[in-house]
């Protein structure tokens, strides 16, 4: 990602900020590292190292990559198979929601079913460990009927 930016920043530099100037030549493999977004995310779950692949598949990794590929409903299609897992601690589960609240507020709230089932996942939770005073906040949020 981090050499996706640098390409960019150089050829904006070059093309539009400095016209005048002669610039040193970049070698060409420099170049030839210009990846899409896609791409990218990509070659990290593709990748050869063990531990790269592991990180692109951890759950705030997958969340940040359909943010920043704007890929909501694909984001929301994920949400929707992690708050079915009995297992999702409760910090997942409360992030998930909050998450699900916002792009809502921002208007991509893109699926209202699974908006309701996680904010009814997380009351249930906070049902089951006794945090009443939560519980109101939450249940505000869902469609009455």
């Amino acid at each position: 990602m981090k050499s996706m930016v640098d390409i960019r920043v150089e050829s904006e530099i070059r093309d539009c900020c400095v016209r005048n100037k002669e610039y040193m030549p970049l070698p060409e493999e420099y170049w030839v590292q210009r990846m899409s977004l896609n791409e990218v995310f990509a070659s990290l779950e593709s990748s050869a190292n063990p531990t790269v692949r592991e990180e692109s598949r951890r759950t705030e990794h997958i969340i940040q990559k359909y943010i920043i590929l704007d890929e909501i409903p694909s984001l929301f299609g994920e949400l929707d198979e992690w708050t079915e897992d009995n297992n999702v601690s409760t910090h997942y589960l409360r992030f998930y929601a909050h998450l699900i609240l916002f792009l809502d507020q921002i208007g991509q709230g893109h699926n209202r079913d699974i908006t309701e089932k996680v904010l009814k996942a997380y009351i249930k939770r906070l049902m089951g460990r006794n945090e009443a005073e939560l519980i109101p906040f939450y249940v505000s949020k869902l469609n009455p009927g």
